[in-house]
């Protein structure tokens, strides 16, 4: 379901990363640094891939180069307005080591690759074909990708030790600021695809 050109659990999810950063002891900088790396790197994975699958379903691999690099606003720069704010976002997270939950990012990859196994058919808000499986593996991924940044954020962070009580890691300002779990830097066990000027959100 579309509200314009945007989808629902979209909207809804996006909601849920300025609630969290708003009720829960997590910054609400750190809320938006993860608002913009789910959706900025949700952005980039997607456009990339459709770039990349429209080089190789193009049949003139030279022309669809050509296109993409070629001198006279070749696509990758056109289309960097959209995924290149997911660069920025994944760069400034990585500095800041946020956390992730490594779970629902394996989820998020593994029906990601479902999606591109089975076609890689996106339905758009204008009308056209729809595929309720490549729309279920679509939103699926993305939702998880969503999890996997905001469970982190609604996650209690440890209360700082008592004065003159037990011994412990001091809580700092940096632990309240970018919280606790796998970060980003850390790892634990636990041309028509792409049409110009549009986002897949």
């Amino acid at each position: 379901m579309f509200v314009g050109p945007v989808r629902t659990s979209t909207l809804i999810l996006g909601a849920a990363f300025l609630v969290a950063g708003f009720i829960t002891k997590q910054s609400r900088y750190r809320a938006l640094i993860a608002l913009a790396l789910w959706l900025g790197g949700w952005e980039t994975v997607w456009q990339l891939t459709g770039i990349a699958w429209s080089v190789a379903h193009s049949g003139q691999p030279g022309h669809a180069l050509a296109v993409l690099f070629g001198p006279r606003l070749p696509l990758l720069l056109h289309q960097a307005i959209f995924y290149g704010p997911g660069v920025v976002a994944a760069l400034v997270a990585w500095h800041l080591r946020l956390a992730v939950d490594w779970r629902f990012a394996l989820v998020a990859v593994a029906l990601y690759a479902v999606w591109l196994a089975t076609g890689f058919h996106v339905n758009l808000h204008e009308g056209g074909p729809f595929d309720p499986l490549a729309e279920a593996l679509n939103e699926g991924s993305k939702t998880a990708w969503g999890l996997a940044l905001l469970i982190p954020l609604i996650r209690p962070l440890p209360d700082p030790p008592q004065r003159g009580g037990r011994s412990g890691k001091e809580v700092t300002p940096t632990d309240r600021l970018f919280g606790s779990g796998t970060s980003l830097t850390t790892s634990s066990g636990s041309v028509e695809r792409v049409p110009r000027g549009r986002a897949e959100l």
